[in-house]
């Protein structure tokens, strides 16, 4: 009956065989374990001493998008067309508290991978010494510092191996489903964010994480296509429609409109017409991964060792009196960031510390000499998968251009 079950997904569903190979494969090794989970609950996670028994007056809020390749957004790369022309805008006109690191490397190449190590401060790939079992979690890290933790995963996939039952106590609050903030699941990330900018003016001391619905394949499911005032790439895939080698400009196509209806529309809700309505917060959003869009003919999106999987945005919004005056701006760092920096900036901004260093990885806000461990990310296994090391010069990444259609 499973394989059978899992045949008719293949035959039915509209993305093609190779990337139902794929997701099959991706989901192996969290399958296998699983199946050895009571192991993975032996290993004691760090416990953190309190550090504020005041509750802080900042809010923060972690948004890990789903599949955003960071050169498909026009706020990165003037060359793909406008597919995020309304956040383009947005930080050239407030580029006083909005601030574009552009492409940052991620840590994996599938959801798993990349979400363990920004919530788990994995600092070594692979995690050999399962650091994402021992290490504290944002949400740890948080509590720790006085922050009220907010949960929203709006695909409900948590808890997971690496955030175990037990890591889940450091939550307050948890929402698990797309459809606590929409009927619609290709309008919740808009609707979301409209919640969480009421929320956030009304309140103080939170640290949210919120795991958006994002733009996964396929892309036509992502955003309403059958409208026309969403089609301003085409010609584009139908909703149902299979995907194959003859299609890579619809496909194309159809990744970027729903680029443009979900990342535009979601930071136009949260945002506003200005972030300095949000008083005294700060926002990191980046995405757990990127996408290939058959640069070299292979139809899977992500899960393999491709470059262009591991391309995502770093984007950082604050009106933090202490995030402003010892962030490191943009035109200050002459280097390509990692998904590894992100758990060290986070916990320099909930303790107020500029040095905080996590592994070979530095926060946002050291004031030292840069540290540059070397470019990696890895696809596969979490704990024993392949170390990809991509292309670079002078210490950023080197992209194939000669590779891509836009």
């Amino acid at each position: 009956m499973p394989a059978l079950l899992l045949f008719s997904i293949y035959i039915f569903h509209p993305v093609s065989g190779h990337v139902f190979y794929d997701s099959i494969a991706n989901s192996r090794h969290i399958v296998l374990w699983l199946a050895r989970e009571y192991e993975l609950y032996e290993i004691p996670r760090t416990e953190i001493v309190s550090k504020s028994a005041i509750s802080p007056e900042d809010n923060i809020l972690l948004i890990i998008d789903e599949s955003v390749r960071a050169d498909y957004l026009s706020a990165i790369n003037e060359n793909v067309g406008k597919t995020t022309p309304w956040l383009s805008k947005y930080l050239s006109e407030f580029n006083e508290t909005a601030f574009n690191y552009g492409i940052m490397l991620a840590g994996g190449t599938n959801s798993f991978l990349g979400r363990s190590i920004i919530l788990t401060g994995i600092s070594r790939l692979p995690d050999e010494d399962f650091s994402s079992q021992r290490n504290p979690t944002v949400f740890q890290v948080a509590k720790a510092n006085g922050y009220k933790t907010v949960l929203i995963d709006l695909q409900g996939m948590f808890p997971y191996s690496v955030i175990r039952k037990s890591d889940m106590g450091y939550v307050d609050e948890v929402y698990l489903k797309w459809s606590v903030f929409s009927s619609d699941p290709k309008k919740a990330d808009i609707a979301a964010a409209a919640q969480l900018r009421k929320r956030m003016n009304e309140e103080k001391g939170l640290f949210i994480v919120l795991l958006k619905w994002g733009v996964h394949v396929h892309y036509e499911a992502r955003y309403p296509g059958s409208e026309a005032e969403h089609q301003h790439f085409l010609p584009k895939l139908e909703e149902e429609e299979r995907h194959s080698s003859e299609k890579r400009l619809q496909i194309v196509n159809s990744y970027k409109n729903a680029l443009r209806y979900n990342v535009d529309g979601f930071f136009s809700a949260l945002l506003g017409s200005d972030l300095r309505s949000l008083k005294n917060t700060t926002i990191l959003w980046t995405s757990d991964h990127g996408q290939s869009l058959q640069e070299d003919g292979q139809l899977e999106p992500h899960s393999s060792s491709y470059i262009e999987q591991a391309l995502v945005p770093f984007v950082m919004f604050s009106t933090n009196r202490w995030v402003l005056d010892n962030l490191k701006r943009p035109k200050d760092i002459e280097f390509t960031l990692s998904h590894m920096n992100i758990y060290p900036s986070l916990c320099s901004i909930m303790e107020k510390k500029t040095n905080v260093i996590n592994g070979e990885y530095t926060s946002l806000f050291y004031t030292g000499e840069p540290i540059l461990p070397p470019l990696c990310y890895v696809y596969g296994s979490l704990w024993n998968g392949i170390v990809a090391h991509p292309d670079v010069e002078n210490n950023k990444l080197k992209l194939r251009e000669e590779k891509y259609l836009y």
